[in-house]
C-alpha cells in the first residue's frame, strides 16, 4: 500500500531485521560442529529443554517475519500477527527477567541487576508500545480492522501468549 503509515512501516522493517537476524544465529548455530547440541548440553545443566527453546524460538522467528510482511502489504493478517507478536514480546521480556532472577537466585549463575533487567524491561515496553499503535484507530482502519475488534484481538492474542508460557513451563523442563 502506497499510503502505508511511518509507523507501520518501521515496525514491518523492524520486525522483519529481527527475524533475519535470528535466523541467521540460527544458521551460525547450525554451521557449528555440535552446535546444536552444546547448545542443548547448556540448557540441560539448567534443566531446560534446549528443543523446546530451538522450536519455540524458531516458531516465533517465522510469525515475526511474517507479521512484519503482511503488515508491510497491509493485510488484516499482519495487523492481527503484529498484535500478537508483540504481546508476546512482552511476555517474552517479562518471563526472561524471571528466567535471569531464577538463575541467579536459585542457580547461582549471572547477574540480575539493573544492567540485566533494564534492558529486558526497554524492550517489554517497546513491544508494548507497539501494541498501542497497532490499536490506534486509523492504524486499525489502515488494515480495514473494525474498532470494535480491539479487545477480542488483545485477548485472544494474551491467551494465546499465556497458554504458549503455560506448555513452556511444562514441557520446558528437562
Amino acid at each position: 500500500m502506497s499510503n502505508r503509515p511511518t509507523g507501520v512501516k518501521v515496525i514491518a522493517v523492524w520486525y522483519i531485521a529481527q527475524s533475519l537476524f535470528l535466523g541467521l544465529l540460527f544458521l551460525i548455530v547450525w554451521l557449528q560442529p555440535e552446535g546444536f547440541s552444546e547448545l542443548g548440553k547448556g540448557f540441560a545443566e539448567f534443566h531446560l529443554s534446549g528443543r523446546w527453546f530451538l522450536f519455540s524460538t524458531s516458531l516465533i522467528t517465522a510469525l515475526t517475519f511474517l507479521s512484519g510482511v503482511g503488515l508491510w502489504a497491509g493485510e488484516k493478517g499482519g495487523w492481527w500477527l503484529g498484535t500478537f507478536c508483540s504481546i508476546y514480546g512482552v511476555a517474552g521480556a517479562l518471563q526472561t527477567m524471571r528466567l535471569q532472577n531464577w538463575f541467579h537466585s536459585v542457580q547461582h549463575v549471572g547477574d540480575s541487576g539493573p544492567d540485566r533487567t533494564l534492558p529486558l524491561a526497554g524492550r517489554a515496553a517497546l513491544s508494548f508500545g507497539v501494541v498501542l499503535y497497532l490499536m490506534r484507530a486509523e492504524i486499525m482502519d489502515h488494515f480495514g480492522i473494525p474498532e470494535s475488534r480491539r479487545v477480542t484481538s488483545i485477548g485472544v492474542s494474551v491467551i494465546v501468549v499465556l497458554l504458549m508460557l503455560g506448555v513452556a513451563s511444562a514441557i520446558g523442563r528437562t
